[in-house]
């Protein structure tokens, strides 16, 4: 045992330092030779790496790394199109990053990465008339087989460029560079924004947020928030402090009403609106991802907007944060962020191979039994509206009433109709109609097993539940019980024959 324990340890020590010699980044393709002999030609379009010596774009000409670089281009005043293929290779590398620009085409104009026979990887010039970096993450390709192709099928296109450029395609196991954390609003305060009107007096938590709104999804204490004392009432706007785009995309959370460009959250390039986006009606925050690379180095202000004092006139945001990735995850805090990233090879492989198979051991003895669920306890809903709600339908027996609607309830709990609405489904899961059908149900079966019932007809029980008709009785209570009122009544009886048996 100890010898086997031994070779482990061994073969564990030789792959960290195989791993660690290891090149970070090798280059794939820079294109200065004078032919793509690297590289199938298809079509026309692709006869030998340009010179950027024959350019006259001098910004194009900083952004070329070397002296050739691929590029599809007219010949003979004849739009070309073709294609460059790359010979096979395998993955070994976590990233694949290279220059691109020219159209903006996802399939005729893009470098594709292709696995058997399909595209799991695309990028498209965007547009853009200088080569800028794109850095695709494979680390989950890594040991398959692949090509990379280079398309210019476009053609004649009056919304974009017909040409597509390529430099510098690059092997890495890179680290991206660190996310920037813009603004979390755990200050208490909006330092980086400038606030006009009155919706945004400061930053919201759990505690100051009113009735009836609940708000989830955001992360830390803070949020920003217009839905304040006067609900819908009040509108204004957050202007952020000017900042230069240094990462590919910005990401947040949003919630809120679907107002367009009256509750929003806004990107702003020189007064230009480039990104926007609303909430979806909901109290849940969801995460925003836009991608903002072909603006880097350019000046940018975000705004949160609140220009609507109707139904679902507010906006709720937190956690923007820039980042070169276009994954959602939760915003930077300090050093912490990304600490497994950052730790040596070694350590790591002592972590996952020793340390945490040791510490899964211990947990799984002393914690287990917490989690067997004959032990739990079932908690109960502290939540204001879910006893403010339960109290009026159940204690004040409203629902008895055959004409309640969910607009009725809503007049008498003092909130919109959506608002309630939201939270019935929110809350219980399920819309307002299906809860009251629910709470009928059951008030029915009640009545019926009590003595003093017995002489009344099971329609009779079921309209002193608030049953309007026999028809949807006899259809609602099949469909939540499976049984028909009558089968329940006879089921009933049998039980309580059996029980007074067992008695005797």
């Amino acid at each position: 045992m100890i010898k086997q324990h031994f070779i482990i340890y061994i073969c564990t020590l030789f792959s960290v330092f195989a791993c660690n010699s290891k090149k970070d980044s090798i280059v794939f393709e820079n294109f200065e030779s004078d032919t793509y002999k690297n590289w199938e030609v298809q079509g026309t379009a692709f006869q030998q790496p340009a010179s950027k010596d024959t350019l006259q774009n001098d910004s194009l000409k900083h952004s070329i790394i070397g002296q050739r670089f691929a590029y599809s281009y007219y010949n003979d005043g004849e739009l070309n199109q073709g294609k460059l293929i790359s010979k096979p290779f395998t993955i070994e590398y976590k990233f694949i990053d290279f220059l691109i620009a020219g159209g903006n085409h996802p399939t005729r104009n893009c470098v594709n990465l292709i696995i058997d026979n399909k595209v799991v990887r695309s990028h498209t010039g965007e547009n853009q008339t200088k080569l800028f970096p794109v850095s695709w993450n494979v680390s989950n390709l890594i040991g398959q087989q692949a090509i990379i192709e280079i398309i210019d099928a476009i053609g004649w296109h009056s919304d974009a460029l017909e040409y597509v450029m390529v430099d510098q395609i690059v092997f890495s196991n890179h680290t991206p560079q660190p996310d920037i954390l813009f603004d979390d609003f755990e200050s208490g305060n909006f330092d980086h924004w400038k606030v006009e009107g009155e919706a945004f007096p400061k930053p919201s938590d759990r505690m100051n947020t009113y009735y009836p709104i609940t708000v989830n999804g955001f992360n830390g204490k803070y949020f920003a928030f217009s839905f304040g004392e006067t609900h819908d009432k009040k509108k204004g706007k957050l202007t952020s402090t000017p900042f230069s785009i240094k990462r590919d995309y910005i990401h947040f959370l949003v919630g809120g009403g679907n107002h367009k460009r009256k509750t929003c959250v806004n990107l702003r390039i020189n007064d230009t609106i480039v990104h926007s986006v609303t909430g979806e009606q909901s109290g849940d925050m969801a995460a925003v991802v836009w991608k903002v690379s072909q603006y880097k180095g350019q000046k940018a202000r975000l705004e949160i907007l609140d220009d609507f004092s109707g139904s679902w006139g507010h906006i709720m945001c937190d956690d923007f944060f820039f980042s070169d990735s276009p994954q959602p995850h939760p915003a930077p805090k300090g050093q912490s962020y990304n600490f497994i990233e950052r730790l040596p090879l070694g350590v790591k492989y002592f972590l996952f191979l020793v340390l945490l198979p040791l510490v899964g051991l211990y947990l799984n003895k002393k914690l287990a039994p917490l989690f067997d669920p004959s032990l739990q306890k079932e908690k109960k809903n502290d939540n204001p509206f879910v006893k403010q709600l339960d109290n009026y339908l159940l204690t004040e027996k409203a629902i008895t009433d055959s004409t309640l609607t969910a607009k009725k309830v809503a007049d008498h709990l003092q909130m919109p109709t959506n608002d309630f609405n939201h939270l019935v489904e929110l809350q219980y899961g399920q819309s307002f109609n299906d809860l009251l059908n629910n709470y009928r149900v059951e008030a029915f079966k009640e009545a019926l097993s009590k003595p003093e019932n017995s002489d009344f007809t099971l329609l009779a029980i079921a309209e002193s539940c608030g049953f309007s008709s026999k028809s949807s009785f006899y259809r609602t209570f099949k469909k939540l019980t499976g049984l028909t009122p009558t089968e329940f009544q006879a089921q009933l009886k049998l039980k309580k024959q059996e029980d007074g048996e067992n008695n005797s």
